[in-house]
């Protein structure tokens, strides 16, 4: 049990105790995440070369221009590092990149209301990390969360280009799977 523990404090998520609503369940992706992209008030190449900002937004999606001119900010400002971002700033992209999580999950894993809070956690942090065009390549490891076979999950992730890039976030998520196949035995 201890195990389970360790690995969701690296993850920065507890097992609620009692019923978990929406808006708390919101808050352990959020500090999740967070904690996982970390925090840039200008714009870089990610590991993938794509002008990223913030939390971890990719700015050359095309969704981008959309959530900056909704947060006021000037899109091509920032993406040509003629101005930074305010952290302020940066809350608002999240909030409006979340939002966006929080509609197309469902889209991506079709079985994701069935699956306890930590698992929806971990797939909303690969949503957000990867987008739902990404994600949904990765049809194996759909099947298997839609299966509710967690190792398989972990298998296939750990089987993946994703896995390799981004160190730590996979070694988390893929241990709290594991671990949460084995508790769940």
């Amino acid at each position: 049990m201890w195990v389970v523990r360790v690995l969701l404090l690296t993850l920065c998520i507890t097992l609620p105790l009692s019923p978990v609503t929406g808006e708390e369940d919101m808050s352990r992706v959020i500090i999740n995440t967070k904690k996982f992209e970390g925090l840039k008030l200008r714009a870089y190449k990610d590991t993938m070369g794509r002008i990223t900002v913030g939390y971890g937004h990719n700015m050359e999606r095309a969704l981008s221009k959309r959530i900056f001119l909704k947060a006021g900010i000037p899109w091509r400002d920032v993406f040509e590092g003629r101005r930074s971002i305010m952290i302020k700033e940066a809350e608002k992209i999240f909030q409006y990149d979340m939002a966006v999580v929080e509609s197309e999950i469902r889209d991506v894993v079709s079985s994701f209301d069935q699956h306890p809070q930590l698992v929806q956690t971990i797939l909303k942090d690969l949503l957000y990390n990867l987008g739902k065009t990404k994600l949904l390549k990765f049809e194996k490891t759909i099947a298997a969360f839609n299966a509710h076979d967690y190792n398989k999950a972990a298998d296939e992730l750990t089987d993946s280009l994703w896995y390799r890039q981004v160190g730590l976030r996979s070694r988390s998520i893929v241990g709290a799977l594991r671990e949460l196949a084995t508790s769940s035995r």
